[in-house]
Formats: C-alpha cells, structure tokens, sequence
C-alpha cells in the first residue's frame, strides 16, 4: 500500500496538482510510520522534496532531502544493493 501511495503522488506530481500528490505522499508516509525500513520511506519523502522543488520552496525541499537521506540510511538499503551496482 505505501508503493500505491507513492505512485498515486507521483502521477498527481507529473499533472501537476500539487495538493493531490501532497495528499497521497502524506498518506503513504503516515502508514510508513508502522513500517519504519520500507524503502518506500525514503521514496516518499524524496518525492515529496521534488513536488517542492516544483513549488520552489527551497528550505521544506532541502529538508526532506535530508531527511530522505537519513531515512534510506535507516533502512539499511545501500548494504542490500549488489557491490558492482555502486562503483
């Protein structure tokens, strides 16, 4: 379901209706909180960055590239990806 969420966001982003891909980005990072090393975290939130760049709110965008980053960290996700994908 937080993939649904994130993909719903990711079309209204590319329409741009912003609220709408605000809406689901939300929904997928409030169900995100019961599952704290989904990918789909950091997903969200770096798209959620990208609709304010969009919007060209620099300091909310940076924000949640920081926080994307930390979350990804979190996850434990660069350790899963095979060696040869990140030389």
């Amino acid at each position: 379901m937080i993939k649904a969420y994130n993909t719903a966001g990711v079309i209204n982003n590319i329409r741009n209706d912003f609220p709408e891909a605000q809406y689901f980005f939300h929904k997928g990072l409030d169900l995100g909180k019961k599952y704290p090393q989904h990918i789909y975290n950091s997903k969200l939130v770096s798209n959620m960055a990208l609709l304010y760049i969009y919007l060209e709110d620099w300091p909310k965008a940076l924000k949640l590239i920081k926080r994307a980053k930390n979350s990804i960290t979190r996850a434990d996700y660069l350790k899963r990806l095979p060696s040869a994908c990140c030389m």
